[in-house]
């Protein structure tokens, strides 16, 4: 009986949630894709499953628009705090873009390979009125979403104690 509550126990300790399941393998999984706002005109670009280190405070965008290419880099803080690697879905909305057909470049330095990396996609942006200044970004950051790495002791600690607890 003991032994199959100690089974249960370390399943339930080690088995990831339904959440955590969705970005549990960030590893080379990014996934950029961009949508432009019909109303508004807006460009919204995504980067998902996007792995940084933990603590990748202040992710900045820049954006620049060439004679037919939109080029957005995303950048992170040169030299990270934290010694642990985080899954996030991160975003940028640009606001006021020029209309027209875009030829979109996203570029992003790659945690694992230490090399830049460019995604490629098309998008067309109507005209709305819009003021053609194409300059003001809101990045948009969920937050850790799948944690790989060190870990924090006590909370550990905790988990071995209730094992041994439960096993007595």
């Amino acid at each position: 009986m003991r032994t199959l509550i100690l089974v249960t126990c370390l399943l339930a300790l080690f088995m990831p949630t339904a959440a955590a399941a969705d970005h549990l393998w960030c590893i080379d999984a990014d996934d950029v894709h961009v949508e432009v706002d019909p109303i508004s005109a807006d460009i919204h670009v995504f980067h998902d499953s996007a792995l940084y280190n933990c603590c990748p405070e202040p992710i900045t965008y820049e954006v620049h628009f060439g004679d037919a290419t939109m080029f957005v880099v995303e950048h992170v803080a040169a030299d990270p705090p934290c010694d642990c690697n985080c899954c996030f879905d991160l975003g940028v909305k640009i606001h006021d873009p020029p209309p027209g057909p875009w030829c979109v470049t996203f570029s992003w330095l790659d945690e694992e390979t230490g090399t830049w990396v460019e995604w490629h996609g098309q998008i067309v942006v109507p005209d709305v009125g819009q003021g053609y200044t194409g300059g003001e970004v809101e990045p948009e950051n969920s937050g850790c979403l799948t944690t790989t790495g060190v870990q924090d002791p006590p909370h550990d600690q905790l988990l071995w104690g209730t094992l041994k607890t439960l096993y007595r």
